[in-house]
């Protein structure tokens, strides 16, 4: 892949990155222990599965 994909596909995965960590912050503060062991565990596999498979539509659409 030519360095602009890796560029843009790196700005994608500090966006996610920088969202879960968000998303995370917020149910400390306002969840139950359960609900965020519940998030800790499934939100960031599943988000980074879908994240894969929209990633390279994402890449090719901008080009």
């Amino acid at each position: 892949m030519a360095a602009f994909f890796w560029r843009r596909f790196n700005w994608l995965l500090v966006a996610y990155y920088i969202a879960m960590a968000i998303g995370n912050m917020i149910l400390v503060f306002t969840a139950s222990v359960e609900a965020w062991l519940q998030f800790k565990l499934y939100v960031p596999l599943i988000s980074l599965l879908a994240l894969c498979l929209f990633a390279p539509r994402f890449i090719r659409s901008v080009t």
